[in-house]
């Protein structure tokens, strides 16, 4: 029925069309004429429309922020991870420095012992040298940094080239993270050892004495009465291994802690011509002398009025040690080396009947901080008796000292190592003012300072 009736009409214009008169078809045409620019007309509005219309173009600019807001995201958490590893890395370096420097200040503190100790702590870490690109350095001292002339300084540096995934979009090169810390030995906080591991008293201080240390005091023995104190002892902290009884005044008493290490081990002894002698058996009663360094073969003896003045440098005491029993003497800058051979065994230093000694020890050098020296492998059970006003280290790691005066002593700093020490004195003030040393106490503690 649809068709038919569009035919019809299709057929019926048609007609129209063929008969009809001049003036129908002009008009006709006029209105086919304007519909034909009307057509035209819309049809070119419908296209600039078109060109117009942005209403599809935000779908490619939320697709394009999306991708890279999603890239930054990415890129922001790879630099993350980058930075928990940088702190990780600083914590390896730290510590291993930290450690380093606790295995420098203990014997033997040779080279391959500190480094073998870094590498350890930083594998610990996770940073194993040579393996994943990581490169662990240990230098002694820094290479880089304020301590690069400071051989109690140990640097250690850790470095690893990182993996990129998205940053490699924005980066060119490889990142590398690293780390570097730098520990040095400072000033210990000690002053006074007793090393001795076993015996009672091996820290004695005599009824009526009044010591009194600005720095603290470590004994090793493991005796309950490692310490006995008849007098009294201030000191700002007291370690011991054992026990001990008597009056100690101080803040900080720990009992039953480790033993402390020889805290002068690295102090190398000083050297000499083997088998040469610049004085032997040398002895003088009175007058007026100045002695110069040297080797004293069979010692030193001092007594009468004499009156020695000792020029500075190292005195090496072979065999026969320091005696002295009157007269006066002095020494600025100076190192008494004790030691002993057969042909001129060893005797220790002995000082008594109230001779007047005031001696100091270098202020730099190999030996700075250093007055009496003990050869290490001297083994002796006969006491060192000490008097006077003595500023600097008396070292005797295994033999006795006994440190004795009727009068007040105050010094700017002294230094005692001994295998047991016996302090019998009126009063002893101990300070621990190391100004006047180039390279400060050769006491050391570690403490991390890059």
């Amino acid at each position: 029925m649809i068709g038919a009736r569009l035919v019809e009409r299709w057929v019926s214009g048609i007609s129209r069309l063929a008969f009809a008169s001049s003036a129908e078809r002009g008009v006709r045409a006029q209105l086919s004429s304007t519909r034909a620019r009307a057509h035209r007309w819309w049809g070119a509005c419908s296209l600039a429309r078109l060109i117009d219309d942005r209403s599809g173009s935000v779908v490619t600019i939320v697709a394009l922020v999306m991708v890279m807001l999603l890239g930054f995201v990415a890129l922001g958490t790879e630099v993350g991870m980058w930075y928990v590893k940088k702190r990780t890395m600083q914590g390896a370096a730290d510590s291993a420095a930290y450690s380093a420097a606790i295995a420098k200040n203990r014997p033997p503190g040779t080279s391959s012992i500190f480094t073998a100790q870094a590498v350890s702590v930083v594998s610990n870490y996770g940073y194993v040298d040579g393996s994943g690109d990581v490169t662990v350095a240990v230098n002694n001292p820094p290479k880089s940094g304020n301590y690069t002339t400071n051989n109690f300084a140990i640097e250690v540096t850790i470095q690893q080239p990182q993996k990129r995934m998205f940053t490699q979009l924005f980066q060119v090169t490889q990142p590398t993270l690293s780390a570097r810390a730098v520990a040095l030995l400072t000033t210990s906080s000690k002053c006074v050892y007793a090393l001795n591991p076993k015996k009672s008293g091996s820290l004695n201080v005599d009824a009526g004495g009044v010591i009194k240390s600005a720095c603290g005091m470590g004994v090793n023995s493991s005796s309950a009465t490692a310490a006995t104190i008849s007098g009294t002892l201030t000191t700002p902290t007291f370690d011991i291994v054992g026990g001990y009884y008597g009056n100690i005044n101080s803040p900080q008493i720990n009992t039953g802690v480790l033993a402390l290490s020889d805290p002068l081990f690295y102090v190398l002894p000083p050297s000499w011509k083997v088998n040469w002698c610049d004085k032997t058996d040398y002895s003088i009663s009175s007058g007026t002398v100045t002695l110069s360094p040297g080797v004293y073969c069979g010692g030193i003896t001092i007594g009468g009025t004499a009156f020695v003045t000792l020029s500075p440098g190292t005195y090496i005491l072979m065999g026969g040690g320091l005696n002295v029993t009157g007269g006066t003497l002095n020494g600025t800058g100076v190192t008494l080396y004790n030691t002993g051979s057969a042909l001129y065994p060893y005797m220790p230093i002995y000082m008594q009947n109230s001779p007047t000694v005031t001696l100091t020890a270098p202020t730099s050098g190999a030996l700075a901080g250093i007055l009496f020296f003990q050869d290490r492998s001297i083994v002796s059970t006969v006491t060192n008796i000490l008097m006077g006003t003595l500023t600097g280290a008396l070292y005797f790691p295994t033999t006795a000292i006994d440190l004795t005066s009727g009068s007040a002593v105050s010094v700017p700093y002294s230094i005692i190592v001994a295998d047991t020490l016996s302090l019998s004195l009126n009063s002893l003030t101990i300070q621990n003012d190391y100004t006047s040393l180039a390279g400060g106490s050769p006491l050391k503690e570690p403490k991390l300072v890059e």
